[in-house]
């Protein structure tokens, strides 16, 4: 079993397409909404540019469709890279998903519906979650130190900036870097 994030496909297309030529190799996307752009996007291209050397391809995802019926069209694409599973272009399946009530979806649903199962998390007779409180363990006087010097650099440059955007995503990190030292 080889684990690949989906950003490492496009710095190894090379390695990777030796490897699935060499060897019989089942690739498995999970996640796999992640491939669904049709617009040129690096990571859906790269994992496509794959799919016609893998012995065997499944793809799995909790969300295939979340915009619309063009999420689809790579996903098929890559099951199946030979055969035109879907048949429609992007551009219809875009203005299928804008029409309500649309005639060609029946068709849409029949083409794909031998490639698909839904399978529902009732469906797997998982428990409940258990939950338990959290264990509170107070910081010792030099990880407490570390810790307030990092939270007054990193806040004081947060306070300082004015762009919204790059406030909220500086926060995100330098509260994970507060989190790691703690």
């Amino acid at each position: 079993i080889t684990l690949l994030s989906y950003s490492s496909v496009s710095s190894l297309l090379e390695e990777l397409t030796y490897f699935l030529r060499t060897n019989k190799v089942m690739v498995v996307l999970d996640e796999a909404h992640k491939i669904k752009n049709t617009s040129g996007g690096i990571t859906a291209a790269s994992v496509l540019q794959i799919a016609p050397f893998c012995s065997a391809r499944v793809v799995l995802t909790g969300t295939p469709a979340p915009n619309g019926y063009e999420d689809l069209y790579n996903l098929y694409k890559f099951i199946w890279p030979t055969k035109k599973i879907i048949p429609f272009e992007v551009y219809q399946l875009k203005d299928m998903s804008r029409v309500e009530g649309d005639e060609r979806v029946d068709t849409l649903l029949h083409s794909v519906e031998p490639f698909f199962i839904r399978v529902k998390k009732s469906d797997l007779g998982i428990p409940p979650a258990t939950e338990h409180n959290p264990i509170v363990v107070p910081m010792g006087a030099t990880q407490r130190r570390i810790y307030d010097i990092i939270e007054k650099k990193y806040m004081n440059e947060i306070v300082s900036n004015k762009d919204d955007w790059f406030r909220r995503d500086l926060v995100k990190a330098r509260l994970l870097r507060l989190m790691q030292a703690a």
